[in-house]
């Protein structure tokens, strides 16, 4: 009768700790945590947004005729051209509307621009020859519209240095 006792005890006992209640609390104390966590990262992203009033989080460069995505190492940063001042030029005896290139590259990409060399590129894989310096890009226009890019003809380029339909620009360490 003592055994019979134990025994029921023992069940008793080992069926009440099986419940699995601690550990569905851990593993509801962890989802709230999971969920703070993407809380937490979505306010960063929020954060960065406010912060970088000209900086698009993404688009589609290669259609997009109001976007351009710029490449530096790891990291893309993309820009919509109607967010920046434009200026008029003339280019083969007509007036473009055109924005700055060297307003594009901003802060936000590299504080020491003349540290790198600069690839512009065309939705057709298009890139000029070699590399333009950043001086080089100080005089570079990107046209409304069109995303064509020309440089200030005083700095003498080839004319092959102009893009069509320029989507975006790679950026690299200056050798």
């Amino acid at each position: 009768m003592r055994a019979l006792f134990f025994s029921l005890i023992l069940v008793f006992s080992l069926g009440a700790c099986d419940d699995g209640s601690d550990s569905n609390n851990v593993n509801n104390t962890n989802n709230i945590n999971n969920t703070n966590n993407v809380n937490n990262t979505n306010n960063i992203n929020n954060t960065n947004n406010v912060n970088n009033t000209n900086n698009v989080n993404t688009c589609d460069e290669m259609v997009d005729t109001d976007c351009i995505a710029i490449l530096i190492g790891e990291s893309t940063h993309y820009r919509r051209i109607s967010d920046y001042e434009t200026t008029t030029i003339t280019h083969n005896d007509e007036s473009i509307t055109v924005v700055a290139w060297e307003d594009l590259i901003d802060e936000a990409v590299t504080a020491t621009p003349e540290n790198f060399r600069y690839q512009v590129w065309g939705t057709d894989n298009y890139t000029f020859g070699g590399y333009a310096t950043w001086t080089n890009m100080q005089s570079a226009y990107i046209e409304v519209g069109t995303r064509l890019t020309v440089f200030d003809p005083l700095q003498e380029l080839p004319e092959s240095y102009n893009v069509k339909t320029s989507c975006k620009v790679t950026i690299s360490p200056a050798k």
